[in-house]
């Protein structure tokens, strides 16, 4: 979590010593407990943070708050905070595992990984760094995933299908197959135009007033996964992991409606990118299969850091000690990772390491 506050705040911070207490109003503090970390900054460098770790926290009424010492206010929250803090100070020693997403991180708007950046993540392999993908793609789209040096299997659909190197499945959250049938039913009703995802195929259900699965030529781009039709009938041959609904086909009205209806389900709804909306089981998420590979392969997470550009993404900053947003991603991805790097379409990645290194 990051916050952007005024330079005086900034010169404040500086000059914290370990009986100072700060106030912070924001909702976002409410998961937070001691040893979390939050940064700060201010328009003078965007991309230099002071760290701190929270050494206590306490939620206080606004008439106990000495008004000198708030470092931020969220004039729409009512939840005010006391904080003791700690200067922290990162740098890639403290970090073992990195943690990437793919389309508006690695990837560049022409879809591509640009060649300074291959040549940072070998860069961060001959450092004995491990190097993990997560993605919201299907498998059968990650055509430059042989360019990412990584030996661990490959996070996808936001953590609902995860693949061994040799392309085997490993383990997938398959949504329930009666909840399955009315959401897809609901989103026909709708007149929404969505893809489905599972192990093994990606299923595309048109839009005939609309027709931008024909705009972004799944047949071609996919192969032989994919196919398209109407599957009403056919559900129950297939473990639907997650449901892509493409945002240019539908309204944030509908979308709005359609969160209500899913309430019912054990599913959510997160944007994935400003033109797709995703549908995954409740423990589908890119920061339970993180945790999970971390598990099996005795990762430390308090020595992992993960970028993302979008809501999808913050999953991953909730589990991990480090995390880090591209200046050019979502807003609610910026405010809750820690650190921002450049945008995705220069060198960000040999910038950022270069920053750290020590």
């Amino acid at each position: 979590m990051k916050f952007k506050i005024d330079t005086h705040k900034i010169d404040l911070l500086k000059k914290e010593n370990q009986d100072d207490y700060f106030y912070i109003n924001s909702n976002t503090l409410k998961k937070y407990k001691n040893g979390k970390l939050i940064s700060f900054y201010d328009d003078s460098d965007k991309y230099n943070f002071l760290i701190f770790e929270i050494i206590e926290i306490i939620d206080v009424e606004y008439n106990n708050i000495n008004e000198s010492n708030i470092l931020y206010n969220d004039h729409k929250s009512h939840c005010w905070f006391r904080l003791k803090l700690k200067r922290h100070y990162f740098e890639l020693s403290m970090v073992d595992n990195f943690v990437f997403d793919m389309d508006g991180t690695l990837l560049n708007d022409k879809k591509l990984i640009l060649d300074e950046n291959i040549k940072s993540l070998n860069e961060l392999k001959s450092m004995g760094k491990n190097i993990i993908v997560a993605t919201g793609r299907p498998l059968f789209t990650l055509n430059h995933i042989d360019e990412v040096p990584t030996d661990f299997p490959i996070i996808c659909a936001n953590g609902a299908l995860i693949y061994n190197k040799d392309r085997s499945l490993l383990k997938s959250f398959k949504i329930d197959k009666n909840e399955c049938r009315k959401i897809y039913q609901y989103l026909k009703e709708h007149d929404m135009e969505f893809l489905m995802y599972t192990p093994d195929y990606v299923l595309g259900c048109k839009n005939n007033s609309c027709k931008y699965i024909e705009l972004r030529n799944y047949v071609s781009t996919i192969g032989k996964n994919y196919m398209d039709g109407d599957f009403l009938n056919e559900l129950d041959k297939y473990d639907i992991c997650k449901f892509l609904i493409h945002m240019p086909c539908t309204t944030e009205e509908k979308l709005k409606n359609l969160k209500e209806y899913l309430k019912q389900f054990n599913v959510y709804l997160v944007r994935s990118q400003s033109t797709f909306a995703d549908i995954m089981r409740k423990d589908a998420t890119k920061g339970e299969a993180v945790k999970f590979l971390a598990n099996k392969y005795n990762l430390d997470l308090n020595r992992t850091i993960c970028f993302g550009d979008a809501e999808n993404d913050t999953s991953m900053f909730s589990i991990s000690k480090y995390s880090a947003s591209p200046a050019s991603g979502n807003i609610n991805a910026k405010s809750k990772s820690l650190l921002r790097a450049r945008n995705h379409k220069v060198p960000w990645l040999s910038e950022f390491i270069e920053q750290f290194k020590k």
